[in-house]
Order: structure tokens, then C-alpha cells, then sequence
């Protein structure tokens, strides 16, 4: 009985012993395996520090080279007497240094345009064409032949042909309107000029075109003031516009 008891408590002691055994093994594992997942943790930590200061590096240098890019200009256009915009290959944009125009109160002043009297051209021929009792194809006659002074049959074609008419009884109709003369006849060639109700209509659109006459708006002169169309009444808001900058501009 004793030897029996004996070897049960020797079989009992060595299964506690593999037992014991075997849990500090598990323990040992689960400790490497921690230790192991801290050092692979920690350096992925280190990896993403390190690519967010790269980061913040080169966006700081990008920063600060915009920086000094917008200080240039800024003091290029502070300083500068003309600068000057590209817009197209055949446009530039001159502008005046920031500090003249804040001296003139303009945020952007661009040079002025030497000519102007084009932009009123379509109202000027508005009001001859109405006041005259002429078409607007025989009024681009008259003004074409006009630098000629006297001019041939075949010249009066020729203007004809350059401005793409081809109405042959237009120089009959202008003489029977009275604004084309006959004045010699060589031979077989006829010499025209222009009457004196052509001449004087001509150098009023001059002078309207250089700003230097305004367009009469009494009833009496302008036909277009006694209509009350639409058309007409914007018309007659347009020529006082005119007539306001041909007197500013003699001011």
C-alpha cells in the first residue's frame, strides 16, 4: 500500500511539473510575441513621423518660395513706373506701379487710346442718313469719292467696285439729287465733284467724327426728334450722350 501510494504522488508531482512547465512556456511566448509587436509598432511610428516632417518640410520651403515669388512682384509693381500684361501675342496691358494708383484713386489705369472718334461713327451716320434723304450705301459713296475732289466716271466705279456696289445708275441718281455735279468734260471723259450740299454734309461728319460739333436735337433740325418710336427715343438718348462728350472734350 505505501508503494502504491508513493508512485501515485510521484505520477501526480511530475504531471504539476509539466504542467507549470508548460504554462511559464506560454508566458515566455506571449511575452516575445508582445515585445515583438511594440518593436514593430514602434517603428512603423517612427516611419510615419519621418514622412510627415519630410512632408511638412518641403511644403514649408514650397511656402516659403511662393512667398518670396508674391513679395517680388509685390514690390515690383510697388515700385515699377509702367508694367506691362501680356494679354494675347499681339495685346500687352500698361499699367501704372500700385503707388500712383493709389495717389489717383483707380485700382487700374490703362494708357489712353490716341483716337476715338470711331466709336460714335454708327450714330453720325444715323443722323445724316435720317436728316438727309440719303441711303446709307450712297452716304459711303460720297464719303469715299470725297478725298478725290474731282473724279471720273470710271473712278466713281472703281470706288463702286471697291466697296463691293454694283448699282449703275447711282452716279445719275446723285446728280439728279443734287449731291454730284458734272464739272468739264474732256473729250469723252466726264470730271465730277461733289456739290455744295455734299461737301457741307461730308465736313459736318468730320467735325462730328473729331468731336467738334454736337448733333442737333431741336424738332426743327434732327427729324429723328419728332419720332416717338422705341428706336427713335434711344437714339435721341444716345446723341445727348455724344453731344455731353464733344463738350467735355472742348472743356
Amino acid at each position: 500500500m505505501k508503494g502504491s501510494e508513493s508512485s501515485l504522488m510521484g505520477v501526480t508531482g511530475l504531471s504539476r511539473g509539466l504542467k507549470t512547465r508548460r504554462k511559464l512556456k506560454s508566458s515566455n511566448l506571449r511575452r516575445k510575441h508582445f515585445f515583438m509587436l511594440s518593436v514593430y509598432l514602434t517603428m512603423l511610428w517612427c516611419i510615419i513621423k519621418t514622412e510627415q516632417s519630410t512632408l511638412f518640410i518641403v511644403n514649408r520651403d514650397y511656402y516659403m518660395q511662393e512667398m518670396s515669388t508674391e513679395d517680388k512682384l509685390l514690390k515690383r509693381r510697388l515700385e515699377e513706373n509702367h508694367l506691362y500684361e501680356v494679354i494675347d501675342n499681339h495685346i500687352e496691358l500698361k499699367r501704372l506701379p500700385l503707388k500712383k494708383q493709389k495717389e489717383l484713386k483707380r485700382k487700374v489705369r490703362v494708357s489712353r487710346v490716341e483716337y476715338t472718334f470711331l466709336q460714335y461713327g454708327h450714330l453720325i451716320r444715323k443722323w445724316a442718313t435720317a436728316n438727309h434723304d440719303i441711303t446709307l450705301s450712297n452716304l459711303d459713296v460720297l464719303i469715299y469719292v470725297s478725298p478725290l475732289g474731282v473724279f471720273t466716271n470710271q473712278q466713281f466705279r472703281d470706288c463702286q467696285n471697291d466697296l463691293s456696289m454694283s448699282d449703275d445708275g447711282m452716279l445719275r441718281r446723285l446728280e439728279k439729287k443734287g449731291w454730284i455735279v458734272r464739272w468739264s468734260k474732256v473729250g469723252k471723259i466726264h470730271y465730277n465733284v461733289l456739290s455744295t450740299k455734299g461737301n457741307n454734309l461730308i465736313r459736318r461728319m468730320h467735325r462730328m467724327y473729331m468731336l467738334e460739333e454736337v448733333v442737333p436735337m431741336s424738332t426743327r433740325k434732327n427729324r429723328i426728334a419728332n419720332k416717338k418710336d422705341r428706336k427713335s427715343k434711344k437714339l435721341m438718348e444716345l446723341f445727348t450722350e455724344f453731344n455731353k462728350k464733344v463738350r467735355d472734350e472742348s472743356n
